[in-house]
This record gives C-alpha cells, sequence and structure tokens, in this order.
C-alpha cells in the first residue's frame, strides 16, 4: 500500500511535469533536476548514513518508498515549482507556487513519517522545515545561475 502511494504520487509529478508549459528548455530542467537531486540525495545520506537521524525501514517495499521519495518526488517538486514561479507574472501567483511546493513536499515528508516508511531520531517538524525552505532556496539560485550561464552563452554563441 505504502509503494503504491509512492508510486502514485511519483507518476503524479512526473505527468505534470510533462504537460506543464515550460520556461526552461530541457537541457536547464534536466541539469535543474539532476543538481536538486544530488543535493538532496547526499543531504539524505549524510543524515542517514554519517549522523544516524533516519532509521529506514527494514522492509524492501518501504525502502523503494523512501528511495522515490529523495530520488524522484523530492526533486520533482522543486523542478515544477521553478517552472510554475519562472511562468507566472503575479507576484501572489508567485508565493502561492512556493506555498504550494513546500507544504506538498512536507506533507509527503509527514506521510512517509506516519506510514512508518522512515522515521527520525533527534529530529523535529521545525527541522524539516528549515530543510525544505533551503532546498527551495538553493533551487532558486541554482535556477539563477542557470539561467545567467544560458543567457551567458547564447551572447556569444557566434563566436
Amino acid at each position: 500500500m505504502v509503494l503504491t502511494i509512492f508510486i502514485m504520487l511519483a507518476w503524479l509529478l512526473t505527468m505534470i511535469l510533462i504537460f506543464l508549459p515550460k520556461p526552461f528548455s530541457f537541457t536547464e530542467n534536466s541539469f535543474l533536476f539532476l543538481t536538486t537531486s544530488i543535493l538532496i540525495k547526499n543531504t539524505f545520506t549524510i543524515v542517514g548514513f554519517n549522523l544516524k537521524w533516519i532509521e529506514r525501514s527494514e522492509q524492501s517495499d518501504f525502502f523503494v518508498a523512501y528511495f522515490l521519495y529523495r530520488t524522484l518526488l523530492y526533486p520533482l517538486a522543486l523542478l515544477i515549482m521553478i517552472n510554475l514561479f519562472y511562468l507566472y507574472k503575479k507576484n501572489i501567483h508567485k508565493v502561492l507556487t512556493i506555498l504550494s511546493a513546500g507544504i506538498f513536499i512536507f506533507a509527503v515528508e509527514i506521510l512517509g513519517e506516519r506510514l512508518e516508511v522512515y522515521s527520525y531520531k533527534q529530529w523535529n517538524n521545525w527541522y524539516t522545515l528549515v530543510e525544505i525552505i533551503l532546498f527551495i532556496i538553493l533551487t532558486f539560485l541554482f535556477a539563477k545561475l542557470i539561467r545567467h550561464f544560458e543567457l551567458r552563452k547564447t551572447k556569444y554563441d557566434h563566436l
């Protein structure tokens, strides 16, 4: 049941991303997805394995659900958020996009914890909120950096 929920969420986010009009090119989206995915995986590895603050379930379907969350759901939610942010013109829509992505990620985090996919030691929900906010900020920084290099590349393309 748990694995089904996480697979359906991954499928839903993938379909949203596929059919969403994107202000970023395929290359920019790919690079942004890969950088956020690597950053999230490394953070979860440090927190889980090195600091031992995350205990994963030993069941194989729970591990796959945890793997889907940290590898696909979290980065896809951030990628959809950044695409919608640059797509909308009004500030209220941009703020609602950021809040919606943060709430979605937090809800999936709580869902994984309640369904005992993983559990935290020496951790609380405030740390989770800080982590989500930091990842949102880093995603915006990566998007800005990618945009800067892409514009710079097109500016000097004729050389």
